[in-house]
């Protein structure tokens, strides 16, 4: 039943993706736009990705959910370039994508169809997604000799190895949002928590660096955690601060501003409770134009 609700509400225009930038801390200009996927229910407004992402999933119909966003983020990235910008789409994908052998080999035709170059799409993964089988660290190793980057998302909060790390060709490591609001804002005796959480994202920085990864924070939402993060080395950040996720049709005027120019130390950006609250105008973006066609018609599934 959900896997037949999620494809009409992809065939009548839906379910549709938004775009955060990822934003240098040094320069503020744009380094890639994170995909975020939304589904807008004619009932129950913006449903969650995390309430239905797991049924669809369950229902057999998580190679297609895959599907519908690598060609989303592929037509936004390909409007981008014809904007005269080149920012990479960053993908999140299903943990179980990563036991996919073919995965490489169908990014790179599917970049090869909308006319990118490989970098044109990054790829995401959580260290849920790296399992304990050594099939993530191939297809992983895969995509880097074919261009395709990866990032490790939610750093932090997992358990993997260091030595794994170590041997993954990763890109970019993206230091979960949990430890940046900690730095900022923790629990118990203050000042210690803080002092402890600013460490560990110093030491992840460094960690990074040493393995020539761009470090990224996720979810800045304060001027005084931004500018926390850029004194402990962390090269980007993405959240409300910078920017809220927007509809394909505003992410090229957005990516064009300097997203740290106009910030002022006594600005408080709005809470993330006030953010899910906002109502996102028609999607109007490119992957409207995907459609159910392509989730049928392409073998992720």
């Amino acid at each position: 039943m959900m896997a037949l609700r999620f494809a009409q509400a992809v065939r009548r225009g839906q379910v549709f993706l938004e775009y955060q930038p990822i934003v240098s801390l040094t320069t503020g200009e744009p380094l890639a736009a994170e995909a975020l996927l939304r589904w807008r229910h004619p009932r129950r407004g913006l449903i969650p990705p995390a309430s239905f992402v797991p049924l669809v999933e369950r229902s057999g119909y998580g190679g297609r959910l895959d599907s519908f966003v690598l060609e989303a983020a592929a037509a936004q990235a390909r409007a981008l370039r014809e904007a005269g910008m080149h920012v990479p789409i960053a993908v999140n994908l299903r943990p179980r994508a990563f036991q996919d052998p073919s995965l490489p080999a169908r990014l790179e035709q599917l970049s090869r169809r909308w006319g990118l170059t490989p970098s044109d799409l990054q790829i995401e993964l959580t260290e849920r997604a790296l399992g304990d089988g050594d099939a993530p660290t191939g297809v992983i190793t895969e995509l880097a000799d074919r261009g395709i980057p990866t990032a490790l998302d939610d750093f932090g909060v997992g358990y993997s190895s260091l030595r794994r790390l170590a041997l993954l060709p990763l890109d970019t490591v993206k230091i979960d949002r949990s430890l940046v609001d900690q730095i900022t804002d923790s629990p118990g005796p203050r000042r210690d928590c803080e002092q402890r959480a600013r460490v560990v994202v110093r030491a992840a920085a460094e960690l990074g660096h040493a393995l020539n990864l761009r470090v990224t924070a996720e979810g800045v939402e304060t001027v005084e955690a931004l500018d926390l993060l850029r004194d402990l080395g962390v090269d980007a950040a993405q959240g409300f601060l910078i920017s809220r996720p927007v509809v394909a049709s505003e992410l090229a005027s957005k990516l064009r501003e300097n997203a740290l120019s106009g910030l002022e130390s006594h600005q408080e950006p709005r809470s993330p409770a006030t953010m899910m609250m906002d109502t996102p105008g028609p999607p109007r973006s490119a992957e409207e134009a995907v459609g159910l066609r392509h989730l049928r018609q392409l073998p992720y599934g």
